[in-house]
């Protein structure tokens, strides 16, 4: 019961927020909004919808890879691993796998695309000069990824984070964006791992089929009526 009025108030909040900054946008930046209009229309098919999705899962699967590269790449100058954050993911999401976390994080992606798209638009509607605005998004957002106590690695994954975030709500826009942070953070549930035996391999699994699975979803409805031209190839024609 608490639960639900917690995330009732999150819908509240969101409905508002949203209902207030889209006729606005929408005079300004129409096209940043189609993809997610679509989707709100239900039209779950349509090619714009399946792109911006598996765009935004790419690019997040992406960020969530960013410090793990880095890791890959400072080991090859000698450099000791990063350990993986066990305690943080029992704390998560212990056996068995709990759905509810995963679609808890589908409503932290939503407000945090909105809170993107929102910052940028507000910079752009402030500093008036694109390049003025989209500069300063960026300085914004890899402040926002850096901790306090950051190195010159995780300045760098922060930097590459918020430049990959600014193409993201420039280029696509808000669908993209929701999208990105989705796979973001179920991918940070659990250890990507290809060690079946580990006693995590399960949760490892059922986070990355879940974003793999979208992201099949994405790449074929945005093809459209082509369908790859299975039938063509099977022979059948």
């Amino acid at each position: 019961m608490a639960w639900v009025g917690v995330w009732l108030t999150f819908a509240a909040i969101f409905a508002m927020w949203y209902l207030a900054l889209e006729p606005t946008v929408r005079r300004r930046w129409p096209w940043r909004l189609v993809a997610w209009g679509r989707l709100l229309d239900g039209r779950l098919r349509d090619p714009l919808v399946g792109r911006d999705l598996l765009v935004g899962l790419a690019v997040g699967s992406l960020f969530i890879l960013l410090p793990r590269l880095v890791s890959i790449a400072a080991g090859w100058f000698g450099a000791p691993p990063t350990p993986l954050g066990l305690a943080e993911l029992t704390y998560r999401f212990g056996p068995p796998v709990a759905w509810g976390v995963v679609i808890r994080f589908a409503g932290y992606s939503i407000s945090g695309g909105m809170f993107a798209f929102t910052v940028a638009f507000m910079l752009n509607l402030v500093l008036r000069k694109p390049w003025l605005a989209w500069g300063a998004f960026v300085l914004f957002a890899t402040a926002l990824y850096t901790g306090p106590e950051a190195g010159p690695e995780q300045v760098a994954e922060a930097l590459a984070a918020g430049l990959g975030l600014a193409v993201l709500v420039g280029r696509f826009g808000l669908l993209a964006t929701v999208a990105s942070g989705f796979a973001g953070n179920v991918l940070g549930l659990a250890p990507l791992t290809t060690d079946l035996s580990a006693w995590y391999a399960p949760q490892a699994v059922v986070v990355a089929l879940v974003v793999v699975g979208l992201a099949v979803y994405g790449f074929f409805v945005s093809v459209g009526a082509k369908r790859l031209a299975l039938r063509g190839f099977f022979g059948d024609e």
